[in-house]
Order: structure tokens, then sequence, then C-alpha cells
């Protein structure tokens, strides 16, 4: 079963693979990169969807090595609805529909 949680986020810089696809350029270039990165209890990286395709961001921390494809952006903070998924096993209609009940949607 998926979750979600209610996340305070605070203002900061996170790299982007910008929107793209999985398997598509920078999102493979993303992927390989977060890949190399350490591994915390608590994830650094956040999915999410756009009309044109996902965008993938990794919270940016002084003396990382970027690669140049990917963008280091400017990320409001705020309080956002986090969902779990697991690829295959998440049933996508029923958090849709916990994740409108959080928004008002």
């Amino acid at each position: 079963m998926q979750s979600v949680r209610i996340y305070e986020m605070p203002a900061c810089k996170m790299v982007s693979s910008g929107t793209g696809m999985f398997g598509e350029g920078n999102f493979v270039i993303f992927d390989q990169w977060l890949s190399s990165q350490k591994r915390s209890l608590f994830p650094k990286d956040f999915l999410y969807s756009s009309e044109e395709g996902f965008v993938w961001l990794y919270m940016h921390e002084d003396g990382m090595n970027v690669p140049k494809e990917l963008e280091i952006i400017d990320f409001q903070g705020g309080l956002y609805a986090v969902a779990t998924d697991i690829d295959q096993k998440t049933d996508r209609e029923l958090m849709d529909t916990e994740i409108g009940k959080i928004g008002g949607g």
C-alpha cells in the first residue's frame, strides 16, 4: 500500500533532470548520477509529472559534482504532499484519490 505524507520543505537548490521520460537523454544521465550519490535514510530525490513528461529532482549540496547536462535550480519551499509509489505494485488510482483528498482536488 502506498502512503502519502506532508513534508514542509525549505527553499533550496535542486539538481534537475529537466522534463523528459525514463530511458531518454538527461533522464539517463540523471539516473546514473543519482546512483552514484550516498544513500540516506530519507530520500533526497523527488519525481513529479508535468504535462510534457516527468521532472526528477535531487537536493543539492555544496561541493557536489553535477554533470554539465543537468541544471541546478531554485526550489520553492512550502508544504508538499509526497506519495510513495512502488513500481508496478501501487494502486495508482487509489494513490491519486488520496492525494486529491489532501489537496482538495
